[in-house]
């Protein structure tokens, strides 16, 4: 009988412990998914009222400590001051930093998918890209 009890507190416990991590992951990736969108809109106000160049934009947002969960920030800054083009330095930081993040695959190619559209037009069309994905 008290190996029985023993056992059933046991598959209780770990049954807890299994959905307090999953809530935790699901938590983690509705806050990092909410920064995103917050990170595409940061991005279009800054294109539209400050009119820093798309390889700057990585520098101010690197620095802002709201984003500091955003790893992948920061190695942009670096390759981009390392001459890099900000869409390779998006897509090289995205592919070392990727398993820092809780978002999911398809998640992270919409990021890609923004950055990749990031710098190939004129500040309107800039916005209007931020507009599309925010």
């Amino acid at each position: 009988m008290l190996i029985k009890l023993l056992g059933l507190i046991a598959i209780v416990i770990c049954g807890a412990g299994a959905g307090l991590s999953g809530a935790m992951r699901l938590k983690r990736r509705t806050e990092e998914l909410a920064l995103s969108v917050k990170l595409i809109s940061d991005i279009g106000t800054l294109i539209r009222y400050s009119g820093q160049e798309t390889a700057s934009l990585f520098s101010t947002l690197a620095d802002n400590p709201q984003y500091e969960g955003f790893v992948f920030l920061n190695t942009c800054r670096k390759l981009v001051e390392a001459g890099k083009s900000p869409r390779e330095a998006f897509r090289m930081a995205m592919v070392e930093g990727k398993d820092g993040l809780c978002l999911k695959k398809e998640e992270i190619g919409l990021l890609q998918s923004f950055f990749s559209g990031l710098g190939r037009s004129d500040a309107s069309g800039q916005e209007s890209v931020c507009e599309l994905h925010a």
